[in-house]
């Protein structure tokens, strides 16, 4: 990938293709049509085009894998929180009304700092594989956060109801 503010490098290596006939005379119409622009020029920017519009395709195609991938396991998640919380219920425990809202709180902040971090490491260069591991364990250290407030929450809380 260039260097944004720097031109691009032209290869030393010629790489002749013959076009399609139709495909040639709309790539003499466009070197015509732009002054100082060569066929050669045309084609360089036109391959370059077709290209980057590949790579975007399969980003977004990846990207929408991702999202389904995530929307799975956010309604796993989300079941497991209903089954808990109706199990609280169950119990009939005040805490039931703060630990959804922790809950809630706890799992926007997770998707919004995901999609951060994820923009954040795709606009610098790093590679897809190497952002979903980053993510992977941001997740790991989130749902660790959330298990050790709730520890620390229902321990202290429990005793003080038994009284």
């Amino acid at each position: 990938m260039p260097i944004k503010g720097r031109p691009r490098l032209v290869a030393k290596q010629a790489s002749g293709t013959k076009l399609f006939v139709d495909d040639l005379r709309e790539v003499i119409k466009l070197s015509q049509t732009e002054p100082r622009k060569t066929i050669s020029d045309t084609l360089r920017e036109l391959v370059h085009e077709a290209l980057v519009n590949r790579r975007l395709q399969a980003f977004k195609r990846d990207q929408q894998e991702a999202q389904r991938t995530e929307q799975t396991v956010t309604g796993n998640e989300l079941k497991e929180i209903k089954t808990a919380l109706t199990k609280l219920a169950s119990e009939q425990l005040p805490l039931q009304s703060f630990l959804a809202e922790i809950l809630g709180f706890t799992i926007a902040a997770e998707r919004k700092s995901h999609l951060l971090l994820q923009n954040f490491l795709l606009s610098r260069g790093v590679s897809e594989e190497a952002a979903q591991k980053l993510l992977a364990e941001q997740e790991a250290r989130s749902r660790q956060n959330v298990e050790s407030i709730l520890r620390t929450i229902l321990p202290t809380q429990s005793p003080k109801e038994s009284k």
